[in-house]
This record gives C-alpha cells, sequence and structure tokens, in this order.
C-alpha cells in the first residue's frame, strides 16, 4: 500500500474524553515507524476540531480540513466517538475510517439494544431490566423493581449507563440501598440505565480483526483479580496500581466454553457487517454455556489496555497492529467505490 494521509482523531466530549487522549499519547511515538504521513485532531469538549501540531493548537474547518485526508484513525471512545456519530459524519464526506460503521456502532455502544440483539440471536446473555432517567428519581418504583427483580439475584446486581464505556458509572452492589445509590450516579452519566444480574465466574475477552468476510479472532484474555478484586472498575483498568488485576493468556477455560465465545464473537461480527477490529466480552460461569457481556467497536489503546495485547499475542507489534487497521480502512473503501 502507498503512503497515505491519515489523520488521527482523538478527545472529544464523552466522560471517556482521558481515555482517549491517552490512547492517542500511546499511539503518537508509533507513527513515525509507519510509511504514512500523520496529521492530529483533537476535539474540544465544545465539540471544535482542533489541528495539534508539535509547535501549535488550531481551530480548523472540519469539511476543507478533510479534503486531503485519505484515512482517518479514530481514538475516540463514547458519545459522539463510539456510537455512530463520528462515522457517519465521515461517511458522508467521503472518508474511509478505522473500525466498525454506522450501524454497528450505533447498536453496540447502546447496551440495552446491545442486549436484544444477544436475545434476538439466541446468545447467552444475564438476565437484566432497564431504568429510564425518570424512573430513577421515583423511589417507590426503584423499591418496586427491587421486589420484582433484583432481590431474586442472590449474588447481586451491576447497575451500568447504557451508553457509556470504560467502566464509568458501573456499580457492583447486593443491597437495595446501594441499588437505588448506584441507579442514581448511573444517571448522571445516561438517562437510560441497565440493570444487570451479577454472575460470578471468569471475565475473558474475546478479539477480532479484519472484515466482516474474513475476520481473524485473537487469543482469547482472562481478566485475573487479585487482592478482593471482583471487577474491571476504572481504577483498575486506567490506575497506577496494576497489582489488583493480571492478563492470562489464552484464558484458562474448558475447550467448549472457548469455543462457543469465539462462535458468538464471529456470527456478530459477520452478522452485524463488523470491518476492522472488534471485541467482545464474556463471563464463563462455573457451569453451563458463558455468557455475553457487551461489545466494544472502538477498543482501548492506552498502555493498560487489552487488546493490543491480544493482538500482540497473536504476532501483531503495536506499531503493525495500527497499520494493519489503516490498511482495512483503506480496503473497506476500495470495495465500496
Amino acid at each position: 500500500m502507498s503512503s497515505l494521509r491519515v489523520c488521527v482523531i482523538y478527545g472529544g466530549w464523552s466522560s471517556e474524553r482521558d481515555v482517549s487522549i491517552a490512547s492517542a499519547w500511546k499511539v503518537r511515538p508509533y507513527l513515525d515507524e509507519l510509511p504514512h504521513e500523520f496529521v492530529e485532531i483533537e476535539l474540544s469538549q465544545d465539540r471544535k476540531w482542533i489541528q495539534v501540531t508539535e509547535h501549535e493548537r488550531k481551530h480548523v474547518d472540519p469539511l476543507r480540513f478533510l479534503q486531503d485526508i485519505d484515512v482517518a484513525l479514530l481514538l475516540l471512545h463514547g458519545v459522539g466517538g463510539e456510537d455512530g456519530v463520528i462515522q457517519g459524519f465521515l461517511e458522508t464526506v467521503g472518508v474511509p475510517y478505522t473500525g466498525p460503521g454506522v450501524a454497528a456502532s450505533s447498536i453496540f455502544m447502546d447496551k440495552i439494544l446491545t442486549k436484544h440483539q444477544f436475545m434476538a440471536l439466541g446468545i447467552n446473555t444475564p438476565e437484566y431490566f432497564t431504568v429510564t432517567g425518570a424512573e430513577a428519581q421515583d423511589r417507590a418504583y426503584l423499591a418496586q423493581l427491587w421486589t420484582e427483580k433484583a432481590a431474586r439475584w442472590e449474588q447481586g446486581l451491576v447497575v451500568k449507563p447504557a451508553r457509556g464505556g470504560s467502566s464509568f458509572g458501573v456499580s457492583v452492589v447486593d443491597s437495595e440501598h446501594d441499588y437505588v445509590q448506584a441507579v442514581n450516579e448511573a444517571s448522571r452519566y445516561d438517562d437510560r440505565i441497565l440493570v444487570e444480574r451479577f454472575i460470578t465466574g471468569v471475565e475473558v475477552q474475546v478479539g477480532l480483526i479484519g472484515s466482516s468476510a474474513a475476520p481473524e479472532t485473537l487469543p482469547t484474555l482472562e481478566l485475573v483479580f487479585n487482592d478482593g478484586q471482583s471487577w474491571f472498575d476504572p481504577d483498575t483498568k486506567y490506575g497506577s496500581d496494576r497489582s489488583r488485576v493480571s492478563f492470562r493468556m489464552p484464558a484458562d477455560v474448558p475447550n467448549h466454553a472457548t469455543t462457543y465465545m469465539r462462535d458468538v464473537a464471529l456470527k456478530l461480527y459477520s452478522h452485524y457487517g463488523f470491518e476492522g477490529y472488534g471485541r467482545l466480552d464474556f463471563l464463563v460461569p462455573d457451569s453451563g454455556l458463558p455468557l455475553a457481556l457487551e461489545v466494544n467497536t472502538i477498543t482501548g489503546m492506552t498502555p493498560t489496555s487489552t487488546f493490543p495485547l491480544m493482538a500482540e499475542k497473536h504476532g501483531l507489534a503495536y506499531g503493525e497492529l495500527i497499520n494493519r487497521l489503516i490498511e482495512l480502512a483503506r480496503s473497506r473503501e476500495e470495495k465500496v467505490a
């Protein structure tokens, strides 16, 4: 592939802005190794496009700026970055981009819509119910939901904003009081909330790379929690103390569980026309089939992110991974043209 002019886009206005910027910092040193010209755009919190160079930061008109761009390398996370918004804009102006398209991005950014897809396709997933932002303020209604649904979930429950990532606004609780507090906390991030049954087991991630017609599964990755840690919270993901979690590749789970998770991942990847890459998160319980939890359409590329580790185990060093994603974006655009 000949040299391309690639625009690295990061920042944004979601709660995951800092994670996106950390991904950009991780990517930056590797760009000099690649046979392309790179320019950087930081999306500001007030949705302005800022070109970042070694010497200056300046506002640019995105329509004019993108006229000379061959590929957009998306390092955005959360609302405005993973939900089909930037993808739709780039398709409108004819710039190919890394990662899945508009439909897959908009569906799988939303954890409630993701649940609907799992159930429609017969994919095993934990029980759940939903709460709106208005319902989160109704103490009597929350108590009713607790009595009718959550109280019978003996191991507790997980409360999540529907359209959030990086575990921001997520809580794991086991009492009615904490459940109410968790719903209120999640409502700070989104007006739609997913309340899911907590099940103990092994958390496993399955990464994929390639076109929807020919995806490759990466080695499975198991999250091994230490010192009483029970889930992958933001402090564990991005904090300086990494002692609370370690990673095992491949995951130490039964062969039938690995086969099931890979089959589900490949099914979703092809069914929804994923392109470039993606990651699915599963829980392998003590008995029964693995449970699908979430789908990530733009995975983190920070120094502590798991997708680059899986890719490296697969034989793709960090710089090679970035180049592969750029090539996949360009080849997808050539097929459509």
